[in-house]
C-alpha cells in the first residue's frame, strides 16, 4: 500500500532546499562579478584598456549597474569604440536618474553625461528617409537596425565606411554605400526596387501526330489462384513496469542540494579566507576599522565579509540535503511488484501451411 503522507513532507523538503542552493548560487555569482571587476581595475591600472573592456562586459553580463555602465563607458572611450561609450554613457544617465536612492547618483549621472560629450564629436548621422506605406519595411544601418521611430531624424551611426540596406518582405530592396566623416550628417532616401524575376515563357502547345499508331491489344492472361497463407502472430513481449520508489528519488534529490551546498560552502570559504589573508597582510588595514586603508581595504574587508556569509549558508544547506538524504534513504521502499513468466507453443494450420508461435512473458 503507498503512503503519500509520508512523501509529500520529503518533497516539500527538497524544493526548500533547492530554493536556498539557488541563493546561494545567486551570492556566488555576485562574488564573481565583483571579482571580474576587481581584475577590469588592475588591466585598466597597467593601461591594458581592451582587457578591462572585456572583464567589464562580462560583470555586465550577471548584473549591470549604473556604476558598471560609467566604468564601461570611461574604457570604451580610451579604446576608441567611440558608437558604443556613446551607448553606454546613455544607459547609464537614463538608469541612475530613474534610481532616486542609488549610492552617488549624482556623480555617476555627471561621469556618464561627460563621456557622451566626449564620444559624440566622434559619431556621424544618418537621416533616414523610407516610405512609410510598407509595414514590412526594415532598414539597417550597418549591423544595427534603425527603429521606424527614429526615420526622418538624425541618427547617430560610427563614422567611416559603411552601408545603408533595406527590404520588405514583398522582395523589393535597396542598398547604399556610405562614407561618412566625424560630425557629419547624411540623408538616405531609400527608394525600394522590384525584385529580379525570371520572364515567364510562352507555353509550348501540344503537337497532335499525324500518323497515329494504334496501341497494341493485350489479352489478359489468367493465373491460378494462389493458396492462403495464414500469417503466423509474432511473439508478444509485454514490458515489464519498473517498480516507483518516490522516496529514492527524494533521497536522491536531497543528497544532490547536499553536495551542491557543501561544494559552495568550500569555494565561498577558500575565496574568504583568501580575502581575509590579504586584508592582514596589509600593513595599511586596520583590524578594527576596514576604511582606514583606503577603498582597497574596504573591498577586501566587504568581499570577506560576504564571503563568509555564503560559506555560512553552503554549509547549512549542505548539511541538511546529506541529513535529510541520508534519512530519506533508511526509510523502507514501496512494496515491488510482482513479476510472472509464461511460455507456450501454439500449431496453427490452413490451407497449404503450417505455423507455430511463441508467446510468453518476461
Amino acid at each position: 500500500m503507498r503512503r503519500p503522507l509520508r512523501i509529500a513532507p520529503s518533497l516539500a523538503l527538497a524544493l526548500t532546499l533547492s530554493a536556498r542552493a539557488a541563493s546561494a548560487q545567486d551570492a556566488v555569482a555576485e562574488a564573481a562579478r565583483r571579482e571580474l571587476i576587481a581584475q577590469a581595475e588592475r588591466e585598466r591600472d597597467r593601461g591594458d584598456h581592451a582587457r578591462a573592456v572585456e572583464l567589464l562586459t562580462r560583470a555586465g553580463q550577471v548584473r549591470m549597474s549604473p556604476s558598471l555602465r560609467q566604468a564601461l563607458a570611461d574604457e570604451l572611450l580610451e579604446t576608441r569604440a567611440w558608437l558604443r561609450a556613446y551607448a553606454e554613457s546613455v544607459l547609464c544617465q537614463r538608469e541612475a536618474n530613474a534610481d532616486p536612492r542609488l549610492p552617488d547618483r549624482v556623480g555617476i549621472v555627471r561621469d556618464c553625461a561627460r563621456a557622451e560629450a566626449l564620444a559624440r564629436p566622434h559619431l556621424a548621422q544618418v537621416v533616414v528617409m523610407a516610405p512609410g506605406d510598407v509595414p514590412s519595411l526594415r532598414v539597417r544601418v550597418g549591423d544595427v537596425e534603425v527603429p521606424r521611430a527614429f526615420w526622418g531624424l538624425p541618427y547617430p551611426v560610427s563614422a567611416g565606411p559603411g552601408e545603408v540596406d533595406a527590404r520588405a518582405d514583398d522582395g523589393r530592396s535597396f542598398h547604399h554605400t556610405l562614407s561618412l566623416a566625424e560630425g557629419q550628417t547624411q540623408t538616405v532616401t531609400i527608394a525600394l526596387a522590384a525584385p529580379l524575376t525570371p520572364p515567364a515563357g510562352p507555353a509550348t502547345p501540344a503537337v497532335a501526330s499525324a500518323n497515329p499508331v494504334a496501341a497494341p491489344v493485350t489479352t489478359p492472361v489468367t493465373q491460378a489462384p494462389r493458396p492462403v497463407v495464414t500469417p503466423v502472430a509474432p511473439p508478444v513481449l509485454r514490458p515489464v513496469d519498473a517498480p516507483s520508489s518516490p522516496l529514492r528519488t527524494a533521497a536522491w534529490s536531497a543528497l544532490g542540494v547536499g553536495a551542491l551546498g557543501l561544494g559552495v560552502g568550500i569555494v565561498t570559504t577558500v575565496i574568504a579566507h583568501g580575502a581575509s589573508s590579504d586584508f592582514n597582510a596589509n600593513t595599511a588595514c586596520g583590524e578594527l576599522d576596514a576604511n582606514r586603508g583606503g577603498a582597497g581595504c574596504s573591498d577586501l574587508y566587504d568581499r570577506a565579509s560576504s564571503m563568509q556569509s555564503v560559506a555560512v549558508v553552503g554549509w547549512v544547506v549542505g548539511g541538511l540535503g546529506v541529513a535529510a538524504g541520508a534519512v530519506l534513504l533508511a526509510l523502507p521502499a514501496s512494496s515491488s511488484r510482482r513479476s510472472a513468466t509464461g511460455a507456450g507453443w501454439s500449431v496453427a494450420g490452413g490451407p497449404g501451411d503450417v505455423g507455430a508461435s511463441l508467446v510468453g512473458r518476461f
